[in-house]
């Protein structure tokens, strides 16, 4: 089936991704930011937190995927994830694993027609990543053999993807069409910015292997016109205002904090909606709406993460995602190590399709609900708590941090991850509970849970 088919109804995706090089940061590590945004028909979707552990696998077992069989690794990794209640199962959007390799992803639109039958879908990729390894390069590799073999299939039918994988050493974008693929590497000293819309052109490292023949056979490129770029060659929806008002966006924010960049300023950089700018956007400050700017921080924004790695320390302990659970400007960020083992608090791991308050994942969508509703008075009800509870989670992060090395020099490598997931844990737990009390300080929360009932 075309991807131009008149049954797709096309809308903006507002996901927006930074990423930078090992020397383009305050303090050596690899950093990386992304906000995973919904359309804006499509609703929230429930999301978990999860601890998925590290699994030996029998030889010859074979893993049973949505459309297709492959061999099942012999040992599969721990990671933590967000998971997103699809339409028939539970599917990855990001994380971490024990290994401190990263990935998340920003939707592309390419030329190239949806499959028709088969591939590996976007959250199967990631799991696989996740679960096989060790370090980002690995994961470029791993993307590259899944796409040349089973192709991928895509629930958005935009029909592209970049997958952006990190470790503590660096980082890589893969940008895929449905059969193709191109790789490059973040420069050590260099930065990604993406909007939804391709960035690699003719500088990359890896590609298919027919690349540019199939694009010659398709009449999308005449080699005698001058260099090839998969951007404009093989991409669709270049240059649409949402995407580009956004990169511009990114760029004045970013680009003057190469070399000094640290984890709280992409922090910082999440909750942006084009502050003293005088931009004119509809209310409240991230909301969507058509005509409209799309901010960085938007009203669908579903969950945004901070992947802080360092190579100076081991990966258990230097490899962090600061995840928070749904519109940044409303909530707040919370470590999981790569480190940590075992399971996140029971409220982060329950809730589905309707309003539970036993769901982290809910409570904070009611407090997105209630702030919007009349934005300008009730974010301050809510900004400085959040905010004080960062700023202690990112100090004693640090402690916790430095003790665990201490457990970890001396060999005791267990107690260094007790300590992280303890502390993790206690964050987790505690941004829930404050949750459930500013729910009960916000105007009209159990009118919100009537209506919705």
């Amino acid at each position: 089936m075309d991807h131009k088919s008149s049954t797709y109804k096309v809308l903006p995706k507002k996901c927006t991704t930074a990423v930078f090089g090992k020397n383009a940061t305050a303090d050596g590590s690899v950093l990386m930011a992304s906000s995973e945004d919904d359309e804006e028909n499509e609703g929230h979707l429930c999301r978990h937190l999860v601890y998925h552990p590290r699994v030996t696998h029998p030889a010859g077992a074979q893993l049973e995927l949505a459309a297709e069989t492959i061999t099942q690794a012999s040992v599969t990794y721990s990671y933590y994830s967000n998971d997103v209640q699809g339409s028939q199962q539970w599917q990855v959007v990001d994380g971490i694993n024990e290994y401190g390799v990263g990935v998340t992803t920003n939707t592309l639109y390419s030329k190239e027609r949806v499959l028709e039958k088969g591939g590996i879908s976007v959250g199967e990729k990631i799991q696989l990543v996740l679960e096989r390894c060790k370090t980002a390069k690995e994961g470029v590799n791993l993307i590259a053999q899944l796409q040349d073999n089973y192709g991928g299939t895509f629930e958005h039918r935009w029909a592209g993807m970049a997958y952006l994988i990190a470790d503590a050493n660096e980082a890589w974008a893969v940008e895929c069409t449905p059969r193709r693929w191109v790789a490059k590497r973040c420069p050590d000293d260099g930065t990604f910015f993406y909007a939804n819309e391709m960035l690699i052109e003719s500088d990359y490292d890896m590609a298919s292997a027919d690349l540019i023949s199939h694009a010659v056979e398709k009449g999308w490129y005449d080699p005698s016109s001058g260099p090839f770029s998969f951007k404009t060659v093989y991409g669709e929806r270049l240059e649409e205002d949402w995407n580009l008002e956004r990169m511009k966006r990114t760029d004045f924010l970013l680009s003057s904090k190469v070399g000094t960049v640290r984890a709280q300023d992409l922090v910082a950089f999440l909750r942006d909606h084009y502050e003293g700018t005088g931009c004119t956007y509809h209310y409240p400050p991230h909301a969507y709406h058509a005509g409209g700017h799309y901010t960085i921080c938007s009203s669908t924004t579903h969950d945004a993460e901070v992947w802080h790695l360092r190579s100076y320390m081991p990966a258990d302990i230097g490899s962090v995602m600061w995840c928070c659970m749904s519109s940044p400007c409303e909530n707040v960020f919370q470590p999981i190590w790569a480190g940590a083992r075992g399971d996140t608090p029971l409220e982060y791991n329950v809730g589905a399709d309707e309003i539970d308050l036993r769901s982290a994942w809910w409570a904070t969508q009611l407090i997105q609900q209630m702030v919007d509703r009349d934005y300008e008075n009730r974010i301050k009800l809510i900004r400085d708590i959040w905010q004080q509870r960062e700023a202690a989670e990112f100090e004693l992060a640090t402690e916790r941090e430095m003790l665990a090395l201490i457990s970890w020099q001396g060999g005791q490598k267990d107690e260094g991850r007790k300590l992280l997931t303890d502390f993790q844990n206690a964050c987790l737990h505690g941004n829930y509970l404050t949750a459930l009390n500013l729910l009960g300080i916000l105007p009209n929360t159990s009118d919100r849970l009537a209506k919705v009932r």
